[in-house]
C-alpha cells in the first residue's frame, strides 16, 4: 500500500496536479486522514470513476465502452452521471412539450374521452325515437333505409363539427 502525496500521486499517473486535485475534491479519489493518497486504491478508483466525455491522458490504456444497462447494483460515478442527465433531460422535454401545449394530463383526456362517447352514444340512440313515426309511414324498404342513413350522417357530421344537439 504505497501512500503517497498529490504532487507524487500525479507523477505516478502521468497526469497534471490539478487533475489530481479535482479528482479529489470531486470525490472521484479521496486521501487517507494524514491526507495521503493509497496508490493502489486510487488507481481503482481513478478508472472506475474517470470521466468518459474526457480523452485519457496515457492513450496506450483501452478506453471500456459505458455499459447500456444501468439496473446493475453497482454504478460507477459516470454511469450514475449519465443516468442522471438522461433523467433530467427526458424530464425537461416533457415540461417543455406540456408548456408548448403538445401534452396533456391523462385524466383530463379519460375524462374528454369518456365524455365525447357518452355524447355519440345518446346522439345515435336519439335517432329511432324522431324518426320511427316516419319509418312507420314508409312500405319501401329503400325508403326506410334512406331515412336511416340520412339521420345518422346527420348525427354523426354534427358530433364530427363539434355540435351536441
Amino acid at each position: 500500500m504505497p501512500l503517497m502525496g498529490v504532487k507524487a500521486y500525479a507523477r505516478h499517473k502521468g497526469v497534471h496536479q490539478k487533475s489530481v486535485q479535482d479528482a479529489i475534491k470531486r470525490g472521484r479519489i479521496t486521501r487517507n486522514t494524514e491526507g495521503l493518497i493509497d496508490s493502489e486504491q486510487a488507481d481503482k478508483d481513478w478508472e472506475n470513476n474517470r470521466l468518459v466525455a474526457k480523452v485519457p491522458f496515457t492513450a496506450h490504456r483501452p478506453r471500456e465502452a459505458p455499459e447500456p444497462e444501468l439496473a446493475n447494483s453497482t454504478l460507477n460515478f459516470n454511469q450514475a452521471r449519465a443516468a442522471k442527465e438522461v433523467f433530467e433531460a427526458r424530464l425537461r422535454k416533457i415540461e417543455l412539450e406540456e408548456r408548448q401545449g403538445n401534452l396533456i394530463q391523462r385524466k383530463a383526456a379519460e375524462l374528454e374521452f369518456h365524455n365525447q362517447a357518452r355524447i355519440t352514444r345518446d346522439a345515435i340512440l336519439n335517432i329511432p325515437p324522431r324518426i320511427a313515426a316516419l319509418i312507420a309511414g314508409e312500405s319501401d324498404v329503400a325508403a326506410v333505409q334512406d331515412l336511416l342513413e340520412i339521420e345518422l350522417r346527420t348525427a354523426l357530421e354534427h358530433l364530427s363539427q363539434g355540435k351536441f344537439g
